[in-house]
């Protein structure tokens, strides 16, 4: 892929209310054809807006692509995907349930991405659901998207493309990872597309932080939803905050899933030991974000979540944005947000959770760690 084309602009997007109404607004400016695709698309106020606004595209003469995830998007009603049709919406379903072999249980297609005209795009961790937009009962969850206005979007055009023809890469094609993400990384004013899907041996997103952390020489701010990384990872960390790197991790405090929550809190005894390391809980609502930033050269903003199963079971999208200015905003908002945050403080959280609370994270993060080893499994059968 050609990552020489300049960008005439990058925008971090918060979720809730803004977001949505950044996409209904790109939506109504397309002109020529929508691509979206989305691991959860619920069938409630928030998703019929959209599709709404979808099909109105699609009467105005706009080639319409949506692309949903078979088990994320699994309420999708056979009635819902006749009215796309009617519409005009031309719709696919990665790996539906019915049928599935058991051989792709745990990979799916975790994207959440829009393309509009080859002109705009916004990658994101948000779905569609009412729980991503918030209203004034409940507040919107945590999140993040980029919106990019540019020639780099047409790069994101030809790539939905081969989602859509369920070509997706040929890892083959693929050659010095690492050198293709140092090479991103020495561009400014620049978004670049990033794919993870180990199972084909596309690893790019992974290769994107562990560079990013192990040339980080100041700073690294990290806001994760689902944090159980590996220990490969953990080490480069360690290292990081060995050469004297401030390490800053967002992580939950309220999640939709509480083995994962729990998970990561398992973990906390070891990046307490982490030279330079602080670690702060947001509570004022579920945490669904995945952005990350390292010094004044890399960050990144998508669905790609710093755990297993991203790393090895599922299809990830990301966007590395490596504008200075870029990375600034995104930088005071994540400061703004731990303003909001709990501050863990070692001594304090120990003993809050107590045995009890130490045995269930335990319990929590052997439950995921067998799990994937048995997804990793049958994955080997494929």
């Amino acid at each position: 892929m050609d990552e020489g084309d300049p960008v005439n602009e990058v925008k971090l997007v918060r979720g809730g209310q803004p977001f949505f109404e950044e996409l209904i607004h790109l939506i109504e400016q397309a002109r020529e054809y929508l691509q979206l695709m989305f691991y959860i698309f619920d069938e409630d106020d928030t998703g019929n807006l959209v599709l709404d606004a979808l099909s109105a595209a699609a009467r105005r003469g706009v080639t319409v692509y949506l692309i949903v995830d078979g088990y994320g998007s699994k309420p999708f009603s056979e009635k819902r995907q006749e009215a796309l049709r009617q519409a005009g919406i031309r719709f696919r379903s990665f790996a539906p349930i019915k049928g599935i072999r058991v051989s792709s249980i745990g990979r799916r297609m975790h994207t959440k991405a829009v393309v509009c005209d080859h002109k705009m795009a916004m990658v994101c961790g948000m779905n569609i659901a009412d729980r991503y937009r918030g209203d004034a009962s409940r507040p919107a969850w945590l999140d993040y998207a980029v919106k990019v206005t540019g020639p780099a979007c047409q790069r994101l055009h030809s790539l939905y493309e081969l989602f859509w023809d369920r070509s997706f890469l040929n890892p083959r094609r693929i050659r010095n990872k690492e050198k293709i993400i140092e090479e991103i990384m020495r561009k400014g004013d620049h978004a670049n597309w990033l794919v993870n899907d180990r199972l084909r041996g596309f690893n790019l997103i992974s290769k994107s932080y562990f560079l990013a952390v192990h040339k980080a020489k100041r700073e690294i701010i990290i806001l994760n939803s689902y944090f159980w990384p590996g220990i490969n990872f953990i080490q480069e960390l360690r290292a990081a905050g060995e050469r004297g790197v401030k390490i800053r991790l967002v992580l939950p405090a309220i999640s939709d899933n509480i083995i994962f929550r729990n998970a990561t809190r398992y973990f906390y005894k070891v990046l307490f030991q982490i030279r330079n390391t602080e670690i702060f809980e947001w509570k004022q609502s579920v945490l669904h974000g995945k952005v990350a930033l390292a010094d004044d050269n890399w960050s990144t903003v998508g669905s790609y979540n710093l755990n297993m199963l991203s790393a090895f079971r599922s299809v990830e999208l990301n966007a590395v944005i490596t504008d200075r200015t870029f990375i600034q905003h995104m930088r005071e908002e994540l400061l703004s947000v731990m303003k909001e945050c709990e501050k863990i403080e070692p001594d304090e959280f120990i003993k809050r959770t107590g045995y009890l609370g130490m045995l269930l994270n335990m319990i929590s993060y052997y439950i995921l760690h067998v799990g994937l080893l048995i997804l990793l499994f049958f994955s080997r059968k494929d």
